[in-house]
């Protein structure tokens, strides 16, 4: 058999140039690929700082900016905001930071939507992942879920109208938490407080203000 020609041999090593610059080089990957490459690192962060502003003898007093700092890093826009939101279900960081920092004020103008959204996230991930009663143990014993209800139902209305726009969180993706959240609260009506916080929107009263042709519809 005839020896291959020269030509032939250095074809693969001239398209492999070709395609990718010198030989053996690496082009750097772009931002969203690096991110998902450090993936890992963000979860360690995640774990130091958990360890370091809530878990144990470490908890720190609630800083809402600190929250912020949390949905801008490592949810809002991220490509891996449902494993860091996987994480940080996993570190508690809705029971030791998010509703601790939520009921420690009666005053709602102190709560930032960003603190909001951050619990309805949470919320929704623990839902997800089939973990929903140990939410609503823990609300129970507060007696603050009516107030956080009526907080998202009123924040869902702003976004809709669109009153209010989330710095944070684009509208389409806050319209989505939201109703996540209230769907699953509707989808919950055996557990007390719960009811209490949703029937004001669905009761009787409420059809006075309807229009009658709706009213027969709606029949």
């Amino acid at each position: 058999m005839p020896p291959k020609s020269s030509s032939a041999r250095g074809g693969g090593r001239g398209r492999g140039r070709g395609r990718g610059g010198k030989a053996g080089s690496q082009q750097p990957l772009p931002p969203k690929q690096a991110v998902a490459k450090g993936s890992n690192g963000e979860v360690d962060n995640i774990e130091s700082l958990a360890n370091t502003r809530w878990l144990g003898d470490n908890s720190n007093k609630f800083s809402d900016s600190l929250v912020v700092d949390i949905m801008r890093t490592y949810i809002a826009g991220q490509q891996n905001a449902r494993s860091n939101l996987q994480s940080l279900e996993r570190y508690q960081y809705f029971e030791q930071y998010l509703w601790p920092g939520f009921t420690s004020t009666t005053d709602d103008s102190l709560v930032s939507d960003t603190h909001i959204m951050s619990i309805l996230l949470m919320i929704n991930e623990k839902h997800q992942q089939g973990v929903i009663s140990t939410v609503w143990k823990t609300i129970d014993c507060s007696g603050s879920f009516a107030r956080l209800f009526d907080r998202a139902a009123k924040l869902a209305l702003d976004i809709y109208s669109g009153k209010k726009e989330l710095s944070l969180v684009d509208a389409v993706s806050a319209r989505s938490v939201v109703v996540q959240f209230l769907i699953m609260c509707f989808g919950s009506l055996e557990t007390e407080f719960i009811r209490t916080a949703c029937m004001p929107l669905v009761s009787l009263a409420l059809w006075e203000n309807i229009d009658d042709t709706r009213v027969l519809v709606e029949a």
